[in-house]
This record gives structure tokens, C-alpha cells and sequence, in this order.
């Protein structure tokens, strides 16, 4: 599948990677080939749709969930959504083995397991978004109160 602004994605893979210029992982983002990139862009930005924004879109039509209607019509997709797009795809292009993994375990409905004294608890994530690309979105997102912990590591 191609990456397309506005239809399955809200930047390019060029923005992404002046974006993620100066992040501590850029070398790993930077080691992508292009389509890898455009793959784990894609996949954010699915990721990122499936939250519960605030507003309504601004055209009942458009694809993605931004541009939003807040207090005022915006006609642009804010900045810190990008670089939350950004910042989910470079998580995941390092953490993706591990979801399938988490979500496996969760399909077959495994709970806390363990063995003599050690226990894991587990508990169902609701959504995989990175702790970085969370803290960019939290301010559109309806119920941020309630908005899980996911964390990078």
C-alpha cells in the first residue's frame, strides 16, 4: 500500500525524517529503507485513528481524523498529531515483534501466570501508543484522563 497525506497518513516520509532528526533514535529510523518507513507510518497512523478525538472532522468525508471542528473549524492537522505519527512509527518499527506478542497473549485470554513465588500480572492494553507519541496526542483525545500507559521500553 502507497502512503497518501490525507487518505492513510498525516505526513510524508520526508517530514518524518525531519521530524525525527534530532530524536535520541533517529540512527534507527535513519537505517530504514523508504518503503519500511512509509509501512511503519502507515500503521501509526491507524494506530492513532483508533482514539477517540475530541471535535468532530471538519468534512464528513475526509479519510483521518484530522483536520478536527473544536471551539473554531480548523483546516489543518496540528503539529504535535505529525509528530505523534512520527514518533509511533519510529516505536514501532522497534517494537512491533513485541505487540504481536502482547496481543497473541491476549487473544488466547491468558491472564497472570507465573511460576513458584514470581508472578506476572497482566493486564489488556486497550491501545499500543508510545508514551512520546501520547503525550503529543493527549490534549485531542476525549477521555485523556483514561488514557492508558504505555511505555517505550
Amino acid at each position: 500500500m502507497s502512503l497518501v497525506v490525507g487518505t492513510n497518513s498525516y505526513i510524508t516520509v520526508a517530514e518524518a525524517d525531519t521530524l525525527l532528526a534530532d530524536h535520541p533514535d533517529a540512527a534507527i529510523w535513519t537505517a530504514l529503507t523508504s518503503a519500511e518507513k512509509s509501512t511503519w507510518l502507515i500503521h501509526a497512523c491507524n494506530q492513532l485513528e483508533t482514539l477517540s478525538f475530541r471535535g468532530s472532522k471538519v468534512e464528513t468525508t475526509q479519510a483521518l481524523a484530522f483536520p478536527r471542528n473544536f471551539d473554531t473549524i480548523s483546516n489543518y492537522t496540528p503539529n504535535n498529531v505529525k509528530i505523534g505519527q512520527a514518533l509511533q512509527a519510529l516505536w514501532l518499527s522497534q517494537n512491533y515483534e513485541r505487540q504481536k506478542e502482547r496481543l497473541h497473549l491476549d487473544d488466547l485470554n491468558i491472564g497472570n501466570y507465573g511460576v513458584g513465588d514470581v508472578t506476572e500480572v497482566r493486564f489488556k492494553v486497550s491501545t499500543w501508543i508510545c508514551s512520546e507519541a501520547r503525550a503529543r496526542v493527549f490534549i485531542y483525545v476525549n477521555n485523556y484522563m483514561n488514557f492508558p500507559e504505555v511505555s517505550r521500553t
